[in-house]
């Protein structure tokens, strides 16, 4: 009886051993899965980081993009109201040349052209002036 009992302790302890190294092989495995995990969480957030800057970025640009965007429409109209100061004065420049008969008074397609000429130079001139107040950017 006593070896009965002797073998049945051993039969226990065996199977405590065999559980006890079943559950550090667990306790390993995930210690290892926990390690992963971990470094998963750390790659994610670098990468995190660096697409937070990568859109502080082209957000910084777009605004600069904007205001450039912006600073050439109001150079655009400008030059537009400019233009059309140049067409008006031409326009009465070439009235007053019609209605006042000299031997030395251009023919239409003459003044016409003279006036055309001007306004290109003017255009020339203001294009000129406007391009190179711009700076380049940062």
């Amino acid at each position: 009886e006593l070896e009965g009992r002797l073998n049945d302790q051993a039969d226990r302890e065996q199977r405590l051993a065999l559980s006890h190294d079943i559950k550090l092989q667990k306790i390993q495995r995930l210690e290892a899965t926990v390690e992963a995990l971990e470094e998963a969480v750390r790659t994610a957030r670098d990468k995190l980081v660096k697409s937070e800057k990568a859109a502080k970025m082209h957000e910084d640009s777009a605004k600069e993009l904007r205001g450039v965007v912006n600073g050439l429409k109001r150079s655009l109209s400008s030059l537009q109201q400019d233009y059309q100061l140049v067409v008006d004065t031409h326009a009465i420049e070439t009235q007053y040349v019609e209605n006042h008969d000299t031997p030395n008074e251009l023919s239409g397609w003459d003044h016409f052209l003279l006036a055309l000429a001007s306004i290109k130079e003017c255009l020339v001139d203001m294009t000129h002036n406007l391009t190179s107040s711009f700076q380049p950017l940062r």
